[in-house]
């Protein structure tokens, strides 16, 4: 890939980063002034339900913020974070638009709400099938005529993080019970210079014991799609089996058996272990990676 088209990804990746924090720390502001407004607000320590939101969504709120400034700034917390400003918004301003608010604040109030219901129902609707396809794992006895791919993730100076790591553990697991598969670690440089993630995925699975024959680095994609197509065309020059069992967290599944589908490859899915705090920011941002390709494909 040219120095230039690196350089775009990389710039891609920093918007997304600063767009993510702008917002967080906008809506942040936004919902501490909510904080201090609440405490003038009519009937809220008379209200168990009024009290429940108020405390979901400021739980809500502090995790994303907090998940942001102490490991990364991802786009997946802003709907979360959009979510905690609504809910914050309907818990002050209901008592003062019902009953006796004036008609247009009604119908405003009542027009958010629905957006935000259908808002979560995407979502949910999403994330639903996000989890079908997560569960689509090979069966008994079929890893033998599979080929294991693992899908890299963010260097950070050249070191592989805790999310890269557990998929490799996974795809080490799965080839000490399957002996005779053999595996693509698929993933390029963002930056110009900077080692690949399938070079630094290879050392450290080879520092575990890993059999060198059974790897093959597939060291050009630097996203999903090209993982995928990388690693199809080094199976189809190598004699492997067709169809891949892909090592990637489970949010991520969804997304690789559509790029998949598209390239005529059979998938399996073979999950990495998620942490609970990776959950709502990571199947967030892959709902909005979802949503960029369908428009992407459906201009």
């Amino acid at each position: 890939m040219k120095e230039k088209e690196l350089s775009d990804i990389g710039k891609r990746l920093d918007k997304h980063a600063r767009i993510a924090k702008v917002l967080a720390y906008v809506i942040g502001t936004y919902m501490s002034f909510l904080l201090i407004w609440l405490k003038t607000s009519p009937g809220i320590k008379n209200s168990p339900l009024r009290i429940v939101l108020f405390a979901i969504s400021n739980i809500l709120w502090m995790d994303m913020v907090n998940y942001g400034r102490k490991k990364e700034w991802l786009l997946g917390i802003v709907p979360p974070l959009l979510l905690s400003a609504v809910t914050m918004s309907g818990v002050y301003f209901y008592p003062y638009v019902f009953p006796d608010g004036a008609q247009w604040q009604k119908i405003l109030f009542i027009g958010i709400i629905a957006v935000t219901v259908l808002f979560v129902v995407f979502f949910a609707f999403v994330m639903i099938c996000m989890a079908i396809a997560a569960r689509n794992k090979p069966k008994e006895g079929e890893l033998d005529n599979c080929t294991l791919v693992v899908l890299g993730s963010r260097l950070v100076n050249g070191t592989p993080l805790d999310m890269l790591i557990r998929r490799l553990e996974k795809a080490l697991a799965v080839m000490e019970e399957n002996p005779q598969t053999m595996c693509i670690l698929s993933g390029g440089a963002i930056e110009e210079g900077d080692p690949t993630e399938a070079k630094v995925m290879a050392e450290w699975m080879m520092m575990q014991g890993a059999d060198p024959n059974r790897l093959i680095v597939e060291n050009r994609s630097r996203t999903t799609y090209e993982n995928i197509c990388f690693s199809k065309a080094l199976a189809e020059k190598f004699g492997l089996p067709p169809t891949f069992a892909i090592v990637t967290d489970s949010f991520h599944q969804r997304r690789v058996a559509l790029i998949c589908r598209d390239n005529g490859v059979k998938c399996r899915a073979l999950n990495s272990r998620t942490p609970f705090s990776d959950i709502i920011p990571f199947w967030f941002n892959e709902v909005m990676c979802l949503v960029e390709r369908f428009i992407k494909y459906h201009k």
